[in-house]
């Protein structure tokens, strides 16, 4: 407060307290005219002990205001200061991040035509993404959101855990998993058999069963898109093709939902192999899917460690990319400590 001000406030106490002795005065002379001197006496005492504790209240009532603009002045500070703390601690651990994927890019000559990258942590929001409107051959990594189709169906009640698909002609495909060996054209396949095998061995017969359960490949690029509020491109429609971003999605869609998705989340941590992401680490568990196709190789998953986290790496012929992922992953895991 300015002295002009604290003047003026002055000036109207002053004011104040004169108006109020001219009511009491006039009280005094009108008690005293009917009760007599002594009364007279005794009420002026007693007004004078009023006042005294009028005044000494109102001395009250400014030093409390006094001290709590100055505890609210400290608290405001502490509360700042703490804020503050916070805030660059992130920054910090953000930072970490991108210090560490951009000594990989540097070191071994990656670029936004070979290389994609992201990090998103659930509890904080902080995200750092490299290239991630760029897209790639998905490989494997598309098998996510096509088991995604499903549990929302199994939820709605359209499939249940009897529930069983046609292995069909053309279905075939070599790769990893039991399919085409336990089961022929014409047979019934387990649903539950069929994503099992899809998740954990990446098998491509049961991918391509579970593709003509939902209409074929065409029927189900589109109703994977609805997981991303990304603008995919038309060759979306038709490619097995995906970005960064894209993947962060569906990776956000799942850890979001676990009343939905957690049966899928369980089936990509016992995803086979200890190879990609999940490479070198014992600490802390991890949920992914990885896929490889001529020269494309990804991974992507939620790593459920003390600050747990998602994170995909997606690479187009880059040598030694499986470990290249793995090192990442483990190098980030261990800046946590």
């Amino acid at each position: 407060m300015n002295r002009r001000k604290q003047k003026k406030l002055e000036r109207l106490k002053k004011k104040k307290k004169r108006k109020t002795r001219l009511k009491l005065t006039i009280l005094i002379i009108i008690i005293g005219f009917f009760c007599g001197k002594n009364n007279i006496i005794k009420f002026q005492n007693i007004l004078k002990s009023e006042n005294q504790m009028a005044s000494a209240k109102e001395n009250e009532i400014e030093i409390n205001n006094i001290i709590t603009k100055e505890t609210i002045s400290t608290t405001a500070k502490n509360n700042t200061e703490v804020v503050e703390s916070n805030i660059e601690e992130n920054l910090n651990n953000a930072d970490e991040v991108e210090k560490i994927v951009q000594k990989y890019i540097r070191d071994k000559n990656l670029n936004e035509d070979n290389f994609a990258f992201f990090y998103y942590e659930p509890e904080t929001k902080r995200t750092y993404l490299y290239n991630g409107g760029s897209y790639f051959t998905a490989a494997s990594t598309i098998k996510v959101p096509l088991a995604m189709i499903y549990y929302d169906k199994i939820n709605n009640g359209d499939f249940n855990s009897d529930s069983t698909i046609q292995y069909m002609e053309g279905n075939y495909e070599e790769g990893s998993g039991t399919t085409a060996t336990l089961y022929k054209v014409g047979d019934d396949v387990p649903l539950s058999y069929l994503l099992e095998q899809m998740i954990v061995n990446s098998d491509n017969t049961a991918t391509n069963i579970l593709k003509t359960g939902l209409g074929g490949e065409k029927a189900y690029r589109i109703l994977i898109k609805q997981y991303t509020k990304e603008e995919l491109p038309a060759e979306f429609n038709e490619q097995n093709i995906t970005s960064a971003n894209y993947s962060l999605d569906i990776l956000k869609k799942l850890y979001e939902n676990p009343e939905k998705y957690q049966a899928l989340i369980e089936l990509m941590k016992k995803s086979s192999g200890g190879g990609y992401l999940k490479k070198n680490i014992t600490t802390c568990e991890i949920a992914h899917k990885y896929g490889s196709y001529e020269g494309n190789i990804h991974d992507y998953g939620i790593c459920y460690a003390k600050q747990k986290y998602l994170i995909g790496i997606f690479t187009k012929k880059v040598p030694d990319a499986e470990d290249l992922i793995a090192n990442i992953n483990k190098d980030i895991l261990e800046s946590q400590k």
